[in-house]
């Protein structure tokens, strides 16, 4: 059969397996979406299922775009039924069905700019001390009510006269209340709905309508669900209802989901890989449950493949080791028998069977570098170093764990292209949504401080320009010096008041923030070119556009792509950095990001009360939420492990780690690496794996294979030249601003910033 041609037995048995309950166990690279798209192919062209009858849930927009490309390439048929993300899916039922919660058909489905848009009504309309209260804090706050504190709050949505929820809106005493119902207000004033209600709604259907429910359980005759283990308990519990009466009415009916915990690395947002574990074999019968292990990886070179293999089950074993001391060691009134053995083993168990076979062939086995670095990493070095072997820019990916490593990055490598003279090294920089512009703090001032110069009335911007000057209060007034600057600014358009800003404030020298700055200036440039732009209206086009657009340009032969682990998963490339491999392991404990734990009492009165939210911190593990602290340690070294996995997994041919030697505190990934590999007399051995060792006064070196240049691209054309690109008009050493002659000059810039669909508040979403 044509459509099983190039398939491993396990993956033919994926395609095959059209009955029950099918758990695809599918590692990196391991090819699940080639499984999945031969599948959907086999149930329509072979057994002669109807697209309209099949659903297959994906992670991300991306994915299902790329899985219906792939369907439609096999098929010919334009038709792929239900290919989306959960939350498009459940768009699908409340579009089809909008009349059983009282919404149109044309309701809205809020992006994050339309709720900070929501926030800014109820900011101005309250006038309460909501400063120091950013929109993202807001939005975050709102997320945690719905999911966790106040479940039941869509009844009042659906339920509520509109006015009624306004009393309750405008009688709030707190801040907390006045955002959240002014936020519900808000929502059904405009038949409007976000991520949380559209799974919520979408349940209370289910629930409390049987027909419907019964409906869609007859029409989804197959279903499958791509990267299961990020599912939610809310996701799945809204699932169930389809996927097991959908079972229980036709022997033909057949739920397939594909998952892997070792890439399980959304839990702070809901995602339970106990779901893929245990739990969805429970629920939907194991008698009739198969699994299948792909595990074989067609993405990396052998060498890659087994450095991995090797150096993921050290890591595992030690630190599996060391979590099992800590919980041996908990004393008994902490940590009761039962809990304890519940949790021993847990790392271990979630990465049972995580080796894999390559069968990625090439002309070089692979590399892999650990640089133990002193200072900042060498990555500009070995950028030039890949260059020289013959990598293209394109080819190599950087990897960093949070935004603000992303902005170190960031900055270095445009400083380098300001500095560098060399025609070998030009590349430009594309992040992802990581990154995004109006989210650093330095455009946020910039941004503030034109809102001043329009209105210095406006609190909000008052509060940010306060804390970006280290003032010791957020409300603290302007003083008649900074008023008066910040009014001249109005006299200007607003490429020059950017840059007199700049310069009053001193902004060139933080570096740190130095991408974000000239990503500003960029789009400030971009917009006043060829028309007469004044401040209010580049604010407009700001609020409604410009602060949601990335720190990058768009890809090309000489961009280097810089992204979060959690946004790399699902993607590969030849050459993978991870510049700062030292994140910890433990649960954050401090700071703005401190952990919140949903935590159950040990005693009969806490027990009544149910879940409810505790700040993580050491003590907890001596109080009433003992249990919930070992658990939370436990599965927050899940966490960053498979984090770890996911990065070392996204490398192709070249792996370079650099481990930085001061910094982290506590026990940290980049410490579980290097105490796995011993040197001696110039080798290192990891597992039975050799490679050499080398020291000088910057760093510790380990290597691994042959550093060595690209493999062919049989589907490549001939090698492209480097391409010269216009330097940024702020590309002068130190940011050397220059004052803007007038308005308008009509100059355009080379480097075009990636604008990512961002929907005003007014858009509708009629066609789903």
């Amino acid at each position: 059969m044509e459509l099983l041609e190039g398939l491993n037995a396990a993956q033919r048995e994926a395609v095959l397996s059209t009955e029950g309950f099918v758990r695809v166990i599918a590692g990196a690279g391991s090819g699940k979406t080639r499984a999945l798209t031969r599948r959907f192919a086999y149930l329509v062209t072979e057994l002669g299922i109807l697209p309209g009858n099949l659903l297959c849930v994906t992670f991300t927009n991306k994915a299902a775009n790329e899985m219906r490309q792939r369907i439609h390439n096999l098929t010919g048929d334009e038709d792929t039924g239900y290919i989306n993300t959960f939350h498009g899916f459940c768009v699908s039922i409340l579009q089809e069905d909008s009349h059983a919660v009282g919404y149109p058909k044309s309701f809205l489905v809020l992006d994050n700019s339309d709720i900070d848009a929501m926030l800014q009504i109820i900011y101005e309309e309250r006038g309460l001390t909501l400063r120091d209260m950013t929109f993202s804090h807001a939005r975050d706050m709102i997320e945690m009510l719905k999911q966790k504190e106040r479940p039941e709050y869509y009844e009042d949505m659906l339920t509520l006269p509109l006015d009624t929820l306004k009393e309750k809106y405008w009688k709030a005493e707190n801040a907390k209340d006045s955002i959240f119902y002014g936020y519900l207000y808000q929502e059904k004033k405009c038949f409007a709905l976000d991520y949380n209600d559209l799974i919520v709604f979408t349940l209370h259907i289910f629930r409390t309508h049987e027909d419907i429910r019964l409906k869609w359980q007859k029409r989804l005759e197959y279903i499958m669900i791509d990267e299961f283990q990020d599912t939610s308990t809310r996701e799945w519990e809204n699932f169930l209802p389809l996927l097991g009466n959908a079972m229980a009415q036709s022997e033909q009916t057949s739920v397939l989901i594909v998952g892997d915990i070792k890439q399980s690395i959304y839990r702070w947002r809901g995602g339970d890989w106990e779901i893929l574990h245990r739990r969805a074999a429970r629920e939907l019968g194991e008698a009739s449950t198969e699994t299948i292990h792909l595990k074989e990886n067609f993405r990396s070179l052998p060498l890659v493949v087994e450095f991995n293999n090797r150096m993921i089950g050290k890591v595992v074993e030690s630190d599996n080791t060391a979590l099992n001391q800590l919980l041996a060691q908990a004393p008994p009134h902490a940590l009761g028998g039962k809990a304890r053995e519940e949790l021993r083993d847990t790392l271990q168990e979630a990465y049972c069977e995580h080796a894999q076979s390559a069968r990625k062939k090439g002309l070089h086995p692979g590399y892999v570098n650990i640089t133990h670095y002193a200072g900042e990493p060498p990555l500009i070095e070995r950028i030039k170093a890949l260059v020289n072997k013959g990598f293209r820019p394109k080819d190599m990916m950087i990897l960093v764990r949070s935004g603000t490593d992303g902005t170190k990055v960031a900055s270095a490598l445009l400083d380098f292209k300001r500095r560098n003279t060399d025609p070998r090294y030009r590349f430009d920089v594309m992040t992802q949504e990581a990154l995004i512009v109006g989210t650093a703090p330095i455009s946020s001032f910039v941004i503030a401080c034109l809102k001043l110069a329009m209105n210095p009335a406006d609190s909000l911007s008052r509060a940010i320009y306060n804390h970006f000057s280290a003032k010791p209060s957020f409300d603290a007034e302007l003083t008649e010096e900074e008023v008066v600057f910040l009014k001249s600014l109005r006299l200007f358009p607003p490429e020059e008041a950017f840059e007199r800003i700049v310069m009053r404030y001193d902004l060139q020298e933080r570096r740190e923030e130095i991408a974000y700055l000239q990503a500003v200036h960029e789009q400030i440039i971009n917009f006043c070119a060829g028309r007469v732009a004044d401040i209010p209206l580049f604010l407009k086009w700001w609020d409604e556009q410009g602060s949601g657009r990335s720190l990058s340009v768009e890809q090309g032969e000489t961009t280097i792509e810089i992204t979060t682990i959690h946004k790399a998963k699902g993607l590969e490339k030849k050459v993978v950095l991870i510049p700062y491999c030292n994140w910890t392991l433990n649960p954050k404990s401090s700071g703005l990001s401190a952990n919140i734990v949903w935590a159950e009492g040990t005693d009969e009165e806490l027990e009544e009360i149910g879940r409810f939210p505790v700040r993580y911190k050491t003590s907890m593990g001596e109080s009433l939420f003992s249990a919930d602290y070992y658990r939370e340690m436990i599965y927050a070294h899940v966490d960053n492990i498979n984090l770890l996995y996911v990065a070392l997994t996204r490398a192709v041919e070249s792996l370079h780690i650099f481990i930085p030697q001061k910094g982290a505190k506590g026990p940290n990934v980049g410490q579980l690496i290097l105490q796995n590999i011993a040197p001696e007399d110039g080798t290192v051995r990891l597992d039975g794996l050799e490679g050499s060792y080398s020291r000088d006064e910057a760093a510790e070196t380990y290597e691994f294979g042959e550093f060595a240049g690209p493999e062919p691209d049989t589907h490549r054309k001939a090698k492209a030249a480097h391409v010269l690109l216009g330097d940024y008009p702020t590309s002068e050493p130190q940011l050397q601003l220059r004052l803007a002659p007038g308005r308008g000059s009509g100059r355009t810039h080379p480097a075009r910033l990636r604008h990512p669909d961002a929907p005003g508040l007014r858009k509708r979403r009629d066609n789903g």
